[in-house]
């Protein structure tokens, strides 16, 4: 399979994945907000490093519209959604 048609083919899977809900966002979420080791563990990407100590799952973005409910795009590694929070103990 080419990689342009594999990169599709899980852009597709990505959108199949945020219109159905599954594991979407939260400190749980496979989607925004989960802890990870690789991309594996999430839809689409796990972002580590000192930034994110533990692995956080994400998708990328270039505006909010992009990013499942309850997160919103941070011009980060090219645009990337991470999970919003009302108080500092969500966060």
């Amino acid at each position: 399979m080419s990689s342009r048609l594999c990169r599709l083919f899980a852009g597709v899977l990505g959108l199949w994945a945020m219109g159905c809900g599954i594991d979407d966002v939260g400190a749980n979420g496979r989607m925004v907000g989960g802890r990870c080791d690789a991309s594996g563990d999430c839809v689409q990407r796990c972002l580590t490093g000192s930034k994110f100590p533990g692995g956080y799952c994400t998708v990328g973005c270039g505006a909010d519209r992009d990013c499942p409910g309850g997160s919103a795009c941070v011009a980060l590694d090219g645009g990337v959604c991470l999970a919003t929070c009302s108080t500092s103990r969500q966060c």
